[in-house]
């Protein structure tokens, strides 16, 4: 139903990994290891996010208890 000019942000979004491996499991019958570029972006996306996540915590400790 997207214009195909803007199919490929929908891409980039790392729910449309769980989203469309959801869709091709349970309507499809496809795995969704087999789709292992999709597999290996969200994962690097997912821990890089976790680790500034830990790093600007870290950094912000001091003041946390301020903010709550």
């Amino acid at each position: 139903m997207l214009p195909v000019a803007y199919q490929k942000y929908l891409c980039v979004n790392p729910m449309f990994y769980i989203v469309q491996g959801c869709r091709d499991s349970f309507l499809y019958h496809i795995p969704f290891w087999e789709h292992p570029v999709n597999t290996a972006y969200y994962w690097t996306f997912t821990i890089t996010l976790l680790l500034a996540g830990i790093v600007t915590f870290k950094k912000l400790r001091p003041h946390f208890a301020d903010v709550l």
